[in-house]
C-alpha cells in the first residue's frame, strides 16, 4: 500500500470504515508514521460493545482523545468534502501551470462527451471535451499575443461548495496574479461518474463587473 500511495504522489489519507479500535487505529497511526496527512471524518468510523467499554464510548475515546489534533484531523463531513474539493481546484489549476494536457484531461468526462465551458475571454466558449482539448492544447503551445505565453497563477478567494449527492457546484472568485482586478466569476459543476470518479461536466466563468 505505501508503494502504490507513493507512486501516485498521494500525501492525504482520509481513512473510513470498522472496527474502531484495531483496523482504524492501527491505519491511523502507521499513516502517520509514514508522514501522510490522515484526516477521519465525523462517524465514519464504528465498532461494537466489549468488556470494557460500549461502541459509542470506544468510538469517541480514539475520535476525540488519541486520533485528534495528534495522529490525524478529525472533522466534520463537511469539511472534509470542502477539503476534497480545494485539492481537487489545486490539482487542477496545477495541471495548467505544468501545461499538461493529459493531466487536464483527465478532470473531463470522455473525448466526445458534451461539456459546456463558457470562457471569460471572448471566442473561447466550448460545448464538447473533444473542442475544450483542442483550444487548450493551442493555447498551452501558443500563448496569446497579449499575454507572456506563460499560464497565469489563478488566487482563488470565497471558495463555496453545494454538494448534493453525486454532484457538487464550486463557486469562487479567481484572481489573475498579474492583473487581480476584476476578478473572475467561476461556477464549476462536477458530477461522480463511477468508475471515473469526480470529473467537471459545466465551467462558467464571467469578469465581475466593475
Amino acid at each position: 500500500m505505501i508503494d502504490y500511495l507513493t507512486r501516485k504522489e498521494e500525501q492525504t489519507i482520509i481513512v473510513v470504515g470498522l472496527q474502531t479500535e484495531y483496523c482504524i487505529d492501527a491505519t491511523v497511526k502507521a499513516g502517520f508514521e509514514h508522514g501522510f496527512k490522515i484526516i477521519v471524518p465525523a462517524f465514519c468510523n464504528t465498532t461494537l460493545d466489549n468488556e470494557h467499554l460500549g461502541g459509542a464510548d470506544t468510538y469517541h475515546y480514539h475520535n476525540d482523545m488519541i486520533w485528534n489534533n495528534r495522529y490525524a484531523k478529525c472533522l466534520s463531513m463537511q469539511e472534509v468534502r470542502k477539503l476534497f474539493f480545494e485539492s481537487f481546484l489545486q490539482t487542477y489549476n496545477q495541471a495548467f501551470y505544468d501545461k499538461d494536457v493529459e493531466k487536464i484531461r483527465s478532470f473531463y468526462p470522455d473525448e466526445d462527451h458534451s461539456m459546456i465551458y463558457y470562457d471569460n475571454h471572448k471566442g473561447n466558449d466550448t460545448y464538447t471535451v473533444y473542442q475544450h482539448m483542442k483550444l487548450i492544447a493551442d493555447f498551452l503551445q501558443n500563448g496569446k499575443e497579449t499575454e507572456s505565453k506563460e499560464v497565469e497563477e489563478l488566487l482563488i478567494e470565497k471558495l463555496n461548495l453545494i454538494y448534493e449527492r453525486k454532484s457538487v457546484c464550486l463557486c469562487y472568485l479567481g484572481r489573475y496574479r498579474s492583473f487581480p482586478k476584476p476578478a473572475v466569476r467561476v461556477s464549476m459543476f462536477i458530477n461522480y461518474l463511477g468508475d471515473l470518479g469526480w470529473r467537471i461536466m459545466h465551467v462558467h466563468c464571467s469578469f465581475e463587473p466593475e
